[in-house]
């Protein structure tokens, strides 16, 4: 995945001291749903942690309609260059700009047709 563009020593962590990667097992709710399925797992880029999950099986999820992933930053510069790192062999869907609700903004599609939504402080003037 590209996620190694935005941090090169992304790695799993274990938040408040439960397992970085929590399987569907104990939690399952049919026998539809593979014990071995990802719950949650948390995935550390920079400072910030990122929840993940499988997704249910026949929910119809693909290339075009997955879902859309936002990035909320604290510092516009590591946003910028986050974002042109994402942007490398993909496709800006909005560039990054000052939005009406005072964040910086913009949207892209990774070259794995994943669509992130990036959001940070206002660029200083």
């Amino acid at each position: 995945m590209l996620v190694s563009h935005l941090c090169p020593t992304n790695s799993l962590l274990a938040p408040r001291q439960q397992p970085a990667v929590r399987r569907l097992g104990p939690f399952k709710s049919s026998a539809a749903h593979s014990s071995e399925r990802v719950l949650n797992a948390a995935l550390m880029i920079g400072g910030d942690t990122v929840m993940i999950s499988d997704t249910v099986p026949g929910s119809g999820i693909g290339r075009d309609s997955n879902i859309r992933v936002v990035l909320d930053y604290d510092d516009v510069d590591e946003m910028i260059r986050a974002f042109g790192a994402m942007a490398e062999g993909g496709e800006v869907t909005m560039e990054l700009h000052q939005a009406f609700w005072g964040a910086t903004f913009g949207v892209l599609a990774d070259r794995f047709g994943i669509k992130w939504m990036f959001q940070g402080p206002a660029k200083p003037d």
